[in-house]
């Protein structure tokens, strides 16, 4: 088991960065791979397709995703690069790879970690099922994740149903069903100085400034089934940082973090 990370800086959704996929549908364009909302998807109808996204610099990155993923791919493949696309793969090339841990089609979340970073100036996602009209996905991520440095939380998953009950008068219950969502809630009780005014300063500038901040959660890089174990969405309510014991050294804190499920 490894200890809980959070990647946050998406360089898919740089300004500068592009985008670029096999093949997209005018109504369902690649660029949808930016758009906060998962439902609202890229779709290329064919049983082999990819993604790719090039950057205006290289980058550090260690942590992929793609959230949303029509189906139950037989494959997926990413490769990182340093350059031009005849360069395609000469940094890193994770081959063919399917299923767990890295897919489940009940999550619908791809998620691929490296052991370190690698500097690369673009990322490729290949997908591929055989019989199917269509491969769609809803999100892109592609960045650097930042690894707690004390593993010492108490977590829950909390599955949300969303549906609405209505009751008839002989007392039926009439359900308009909706898509329900994930809320992972995870106290982190020994955050250090270095964390605090690190990334958990990062996140937190980004939403008191501008309102919100995606993340990609990941409770367990090595876990058996990442689909399950990561979540894709964002802090909802109050980020809180709690120092317990002023003036004790080295500093200690603690911190509060609701991540509902982006849908």
């Amino acid at each position: 088991m490894s200890n809980a990370s959070i990647a946050y800086s998406n360089f898919v959704d740089l300004a500068a960065t592009t985008l670029t996929a096999n093949a997209a549908l005018t109504s369902a364009p690649v660029s949808n791979l930016t758009s906060p909302h998962v439902g609202k998807k890229w779709r290329d109808n064919a049983t082999s397709t990819f993604v790719q996204a090039a950057f205006n610099a290289s980058k550090s990155v260690d942590t992929f995703m793609l959230a949303g993923v029509s189906g139950n791919p037989d494959s997926f493949r990413v490769r990182g690069s340093s350059g031009s696309p005849d360069q395609l793969g000469d940094v890193f090339d994770s081959g063919l790879i399917t299923g767990l841990p890295y897919f489940d089609s009940n999550y619908g979340l791809f998620v691929y970690t490296l052991s370190a970073p690698v500097t690369v100036a673009r990322v490729r996602i290949d997908i591929a099922q055989a019989g199917v009209s269509y491969i769609e996905a809803g999100r892109f991520f592609a960045g650097a994740r930042t690894t707690f440095t004390t593993n010492s939380i108490t977590w829950s998953r909390r599955v949300v149903r969303s549906s609405v009950d209505v009751f008839g008068v002989g007392g039926q219950t009439f359900v308009d069903l909706r898509q329900g969502h994930v809320v992972v809630a995870a106290a982190f009780n020994f955050l250090t100085e270095a964390e605090r005014i690190g990334f958990i300063d990062a996140i937190s500038s980004v939403i008191r400034n501008t309102g919100h901040q995606d993340l990609l959660w990941l409770r367990d890089t090595a876990s058996a089934d990442l689909s399950s174990d990561s979540v894709w969405g964002y802090i909802e309510g109050d980020l809180l940082v709690t120092q317990s014991l002023l003036g004790v050294s080295p500093a200690l804190y603690s911190v509060d973090l609701n991540i509902r499920q982006r849908l």
